[in-house]
């Protein structure tokens, strides 16, 4: 099998040490768990207008185009969870707290946050309900999987996502970033306005 390095091409050549390594995989784990946070404000945002229109006897007509956009949040969601929260075989959140604590493993601080992330993850009833996702339906389809209900409406899944939680793991994972190397892990831009989205998916 052609190796997947050579077409797609790794820059960690031009970092100057491990800690330059780890300073980015945390900052863009929370940045892809901020990217996802959005999805599921745009999918709840979405939800609630399409509920609002048909209590008020406007039901929008079908349009191809949001039913794609709308499932691909879904996809957005599950996939990029399952890959910030798998399991410590992969180079997921749980590896990463486990690769920081050996390189500060004199800090206090660190030491602390870590403890605070493990316990999160011991008692979060989401994380394996995300695992369960993807590697039986959105990652890979089981056999005895194919009839599943979500084959018939993906969407379904989404009741399962707990948006409180995920703005905790975004709070956990920027006290981690900030005592490992002294700053506010960069963000992105600002969370797209209501009008934006209903724009995007009801623009007729």
């Amino acid at each position: 099998m052609e190796d997947f390095l050579q077409y797609n091409q790794n820059f960690i050549v031009e970092l100057s040490g491990e800690n330059d390594w780890i300073n980015i995989h945390l900052s863009t784990l929370f940045l892809e768990l901020q990217d996802i946070y959005t999805s599921i404000y745009i999918f709840r945002t979405v939800d609630c207008e399409w509920d609002k229109r048909v209590q008020e006897g406007e039901v929008p007509e079908y349009s191809v185009v949001r039913n794609v956009l709308y499932e691909a949040l879904v996809y957005r969601v599950i996939l990029g969870l399952g890959k910030i929260f798998a399991n410590h075989k992969e180079y997921s959140l749980s590896k990463t707290v486990n690769q920081i604590e050996q390189i500060f493993k004199n800090n206090r601080e660190v030491k602390n946050i870590i403890d605070e992330i493990r316990q999160k993850f011991d008692g979060s009833p989401m994380i394996p309900k995300i695992r369960k996702f993807r590697d039986k339906f959105f990652a890979h389809l089981d056999r005895e999987n194919v009839l599943l209900y979500f084959r018939t409406d993906p969407t379904s899944a989404m009741k399962d996502i707990d948006f409180d939680e995920i703005e905790e793991w975004l709070v956990l994972i920027g006290k981690l970033y900030k005592v490992c190397f002294g700053a506010e892990v960069p963000r992105k831009s600002q969370m797209p306005s209501k009008d934006d989205i209903v724009h995007t998916f009801f623009w007729r």
